[in-house]
């Protein structure tokens, strides 16, 4: 992302989960790029003031989304918060990236889906997401291509990383307190 001297400035929302922070991490040093986090409390994607301000102060290139509701299950009977962050803070998000010429990259869910697959599904398949969590996260894709922005959606499952908690963290954790083990197998 070099281009002479220079430096692609970007722009982390959602610095404080396990997605994001990492993306920080990995992101600094590098030749080339100057990447910055923002936590809710610097950038909450819900109020377009918030992004906006962050957008004046950091001035990027491109801005991550990795904000989100992740609560799959809670999701379900915490509906209106899901689709305000992942519906109406995404549009937000997107909005103002696309009147301040940043580009934006979401990090989205396999959950647009809502169907179990065992072959990778391309950007083109029919979506149809079985719960709250996957049609809040369709929703804000959808904001995202009406908008107008130059972006990228990305679509990924089962995020883990150091930071937070995650399957593969539990499951170490319960591998060392436990002989046995009942884990579903429905996913690849």
């Amino acid at each position: 992302m070099q281009d002479g001297d220079h430096v692609t400035r970007v722009l982390v929302a959602g610095a404080g989960g396990q997605l994001g922070s990492r993306l920080v991490e990995l992101g600094s040093g590098r030749e080339g790029l100057q990447v910055v986090g923002s936590k809710r409390s610097a950038l909450d994607i819900t109020d377009p003031s918030s992004i906006q301000g962050a957008l004046e102060r950091h001035a990027p290139d491109v801005m991550i989304n990795a904000a989100a509701y992740t609560a799959v299950d809670l999701a379900e009977t915490e509906t209106e918060r899901a689709y305000v962050i992942n519906g109406a803070g995404v549009k937000n998000l997107a909005e103002a990236c696309c009147n301040q010429g940043v580009a934006l990259i979401h990090v989205s869910t396999d959950y647009v889906f809502g169907r179990l697959e065992r072959v990778p599904l391309g950007p083109s398949e029919r979506t149809g997401p079985l719960g709250v969590y996957g049609a809040s996260k369709l929703a804000g894709e959808k904001t995202i291509a009406a908008s107008g922005c130059r972006h990228v959606i990305l679509r990924t499952a089962w995020v883990f990383s150091e930071h937070g908690q995650n399957f593969l963290k539990t499951m170490l954790r319960l591998g060392g307190e436990h002989d046995t083990l009942r884990i579903v197998g429905d996913q690849i």
